[in-house]
């Protein structure tokens, strides 16, 4: 089991201008599914409110970003995103089934939080946008440390960006090669 709170700024005050800025994570793996010791089922969620990563209009520091790359978890703000896995791991080798549900509000990154507003925990804001997926993957090891993995994942859309009443598909395929040096 595992636990993550993000805090980018949290109101500590009555004086403080600001939203909450906040994220956290919740996780854990349990083996021997079913009594099957090659079996495991992993379950995770993050949640990550509104302005997360971002600083106010006219502010002289920059935003969490390298490039155009979130710094920090790659949900982003204004989001949530719960994960299922079920893993078969034997001699190396793993295959896994994913489902997922993910949702996005209309901020993001570059939203501004304007100080008149004051104290607020925004989360999920807007027409929320909503996709449930599953994926499935393969690792095979080769050479000692090293694995080459493929997954391929797919989701249904629902108020695709953030449209309402617009739905369509979302599809990904991967493949990684992990050395060890």
């Amino acid at each position: 089991a595992y636990a993550a709170l993000l805090i980018d700024e949290a109101p500590l005050t009555s004086a403080w201008e600001g939203p909450w800025r906040v994220g956290f994570q919740l996780g854990g793996e349990k083996g021997d599914v079913f009594g099957r010791p090659e079996l495991s089922f992993w379950v995770e969620y993050t949640a990550i409110s509104r302005y997360t990563f971002g600083y106010p209009e006219g502010y002289s520091r920059g935003d969490y970003v390298d490039g155009h790359e979130l710094l920090g978890h790659p949900l982003g703000p204004d989001a949530d995103l719960l994960r299922l896995r079920l893993t078969r791991e034997k001699e190396g080798r793993f295959f896994w089934l994913e489902l997922t549900r993910e949702r996005h509000g209309e901020g993001g990154l570059d939203d501004r939080w304007d100080p008149s507003c004051g104290e607020s925990l925004a989360f999920l804001t807007g027409t929320v946008e909503t996709a449930r997926g599953c994926g499935l993957g393969l690792g095979l090891p080769f050479g000692g440390e090293n694995r080459l993995e493929f997954a391929l994942s797919t989701a249904r859309v629902k108020n695709r960006d953030h449209h309402p009443g617009e739905e369509g598909w979302r599809c990904r395929v991967e493949l990684r090669m992990l050395l060890a040096i």
